[in-house]
């Protein structure tokens, strides 16, 4: 596993757009806060940059690091690497395991950036707003963790078996509906009494609920324990789910 992990990490390195990826999450907060009017209100430089920072931190994930998976495992796979490591008696779990870490790595760095970005640059000066500042940026990060990771491993595993655009047009597909697509479903759910709309809605994965960055920009203040512990079982019901899955996929060489 260490050699599949090391063998990934020197290839996302080497194409060095990781690194343009990690400089943008770290200066896009300050750029876009700018923008705002905070000239004529300063209370709204904070959770501007707090708002670009998160915002960032999904959209790259979403387009660049789920793209950058599914790469990683489609090329695993393509080039004779998976049947390599196979042959020397790493599993398939063990190779899965590898790649994935090489990809989720980027993903801990980019989370971990927008936390800093928004806990050292848009802290609220208030003392009792800063502790809720800080509490809601671990649980805003925590959530995004158990939502990235394993749709990271899923477009992986799809990739290694179907190929890259098959892995990241999915995985994509499956991200955007769970953040966009059940918002839409909902209201449709709400003004249509149909049944089997009721079940799709209820079997989609609520990815949105992972998102708090509007928590950030109004100032609701960090989730008590209850609500935060209700999402993070539920996200972490998905991972386990789509971790599994894409253990059962993945793919040593391409079908």
């Amino acid at each position: 596993m260490k050699k599949v992990f090391k063998l990934s990490l020197i290839t996302v390195v080497y194409e060095k757009v990781v690194f343009l990826v990690l400089i943008l999450a770290a200066l896009v907060p300050f750029v876009m806060a700018e923008m705002t009017n905070h000239q004529i209100s300063n209370i709204v430089i904070e959770p501007a940059r707090a708002q670009a920072a998160w915002q960032f931190a999904w959209i790259s994930s979403f387009f660049w690091l789920l793209y950058q998976s599914a790469k990683i495992g489609g090329d695993h796979s393509k080039s004779g690497l998976g049947l390599y490591f196979s042959s020397k008696g790493v599993s398939k779990g063990a190779q899965l395991l590898g790649l994935w870490l090489s990809v989720f790595l980027v993903v801990l760095l980019v989370v971990l950036i927008s936390a800093l970005v928004c806990v050292l640059a848009a802290r609220p000066q208030d003392a009792l707003e800063g502790r809720h500042w800080l509490v809601l940026s671990m649980q805003h990060s925590c959530l995004m963790v158990l939502v990235l990771g394993p749709l990271s491993m899923f477009a992986i595993a799809l990739a290694s078996r179907l190929g890259t655009t098959v892995g990241y047009v999915f995985s994509l597909g499956w991200g955007l509906v769970g953040v966009y697509g059940v918002i839409v479903l909902e209201k449709v759910v709400v003004a249509k009494d149909f049944i089997m709309l009721d079940i799709i809605y209820v079997m989609l994965p609520h990815y949105y609920l992972a998102d708090l960055t509007h928590r950030f920009v109004h100032k609701q203040g960090a989730l008590n324990n209850a609500e935060f512990f209700a999402v993070f079982e539920y996200m972490s019901g998905w991972a386990i789910l789509i971790s599994t899955t894409s253990l059962v996929l993945f793919s040593s060489k391409q079908k």
